[in-house]
């Protein structure tokens, strides 16, 4: 196996800049896979058509497209961003930032935001993820290496950029062609001394690196470490909304508890406001606790929990451990949540059906 690698790079006066296609860098690195589609049926149950109406935008959209009846077939990204653009979903102008944290370990955190990226790129979103855990669960959650990149500690890390003043673009790592990844080694581990010794505001400590890259994405997300920290509290402040996973125990609510009052006194130190939104992760119907646990969280937090649960499932930890796409197996409650999830977010449920005239065959696509 061919293995790449992205060695440190001095830093150079003048250079030339990269090239943007379809919102993404265009440079010497193509993408390290081929993008992740949709299956027809998700598709179609997001805009809430008929198949045979599902059918004719198809038609419109892939003409080269043949489904066969019974088969679930994928759409490519662009060709579903396409789709909702034509009828009438508008995509952010700047990209919505968005962390993922909560102090306490064991949430799910990492799995929740490398499904929810994966799931936003196959809906057409262009994404940015930035691990900036020393862990790197996010970075190995991709399989890199399996993919022929090479994680090391020459790898160009969030760490690096601040550090040497580079461009972001020098860490970015393009996945597929509209899902690109910051990775993350244990030399992130010198974030919080760097930022303590070298920012006067701690919390816009990454405002100007992700502000440069912005409107080339759509969605920019966090994957946290779980722990409050100036990291996080940097995240945070690049942030527009923090998402936060609990679980039905009570050292989660705790870190809950802990995380939120940290998001409000970051909150004084920025202009734009920061939302929280609460999400409950691993619920069991059949267990007394998660759903006496539930009604504690929803109770105290139902102004900012999201509508969507994701119940628990060992479909979310084999799809990481086993390098294994979760939204290959319709039978998964764990791929319907983080759908659901992912549109709750992009308020996909929102989309306007356009007017069109009556005439041609491919102007009469029409919800019912």
């Amino acid at each position: 196996m061919v293995v790449k690698k992205i060695a440190k790079k001095p830093k150079v006066e003048n250079s030339t800049p990269k090239k943007l296609v379809g919102g993404t860098i265009a440079d010497d690195n193509p993408p390290l896979r081929a993008p992740f589609s949709i299956k027809l049926v998700d598709l179609r149950k997001a805009l809430g058509v008929a198949p045979a109406t599902m059918s004719e935008i198809i038609k419109e959209f892939d003409p080269s497209a043949t489904a066969k009846r019974g088969v679930a077939r994928s759409i490519a990204p662009s060709v579903v961003r396409q789709i909702l653009a034509a009828r009438g979903y508008k995509f952010p102008r700047l990209a919505k930032r968005i962390s993922v944290m909560i102090s306490k370990g064991g949430n799910g955190k990492t799995t929740i935001a490398r499904n929810l990226g994966q799931r936003l790129s196959s809906y057409g979103f262009r994404v940015l993820l930035v691990d900036t855990d020393m862990q790197g669960n996010l970075t190995s959650a991709f399989s890199l290496e399996e993919l022929g990149f090479e994680i090391d500690t020459e790898t160009y890390i969030l760490h690096d950029v601040l550090a040497e003043d580079s461009p972001l673009d020098d860490a970015i790592v393009r996945i597929t062609e509209n899902l690109d990844i910051v990775p993350s080694t244990s030399l992130n581990s010198m974030l919080d001394v760097w930022i303590d010794r070298q920012c006067k505001n701690q919390t816009r400590a990454f405002v100007d690196k992700i502000e440069a890259v912005r409107s080339r994405y759509d969605y920019i997300i966090f994957d946290c470490a779980p722990a409050l920290s100036r990291t996080n509290s940097a995240a945070i402040g690049s942030s527009d909304m923090v998402i936060l996973p609990v679980i039905p125990d009570k050292f989660s609510q705790h870190g809950l508890e802990q995380t939120i009052k940290e998001i409000k006194l970051v909150q004084r130190e920025v202009s734009h406001k920061i939302a929280c939104k609460v999400v409950f992760n691993r619920f069991d119907a059949r267990e007394a606790t998660s759903v006496m646990y539930l009604g504690e969280v929803a109770s105290t937090y139902k102004n900012i929990m999201f509508n969507t649960m994701i119940r628990t499932s060992a479909d979310l930890k084999n799809s990481i451990a086993m390098s294994k796409d979760l939204f290959d197996d319709y039978r998964s409650t764990a791929r319907f949540d983080i759908d659901e999830l992912t549109r709750e977010i992009t308020e996909l449920a929102q989309i306007v059906r356009p007017q069109r005239k009556p005439g041609r065959r491919s102007e009469q696509v029409q919800a019912r």
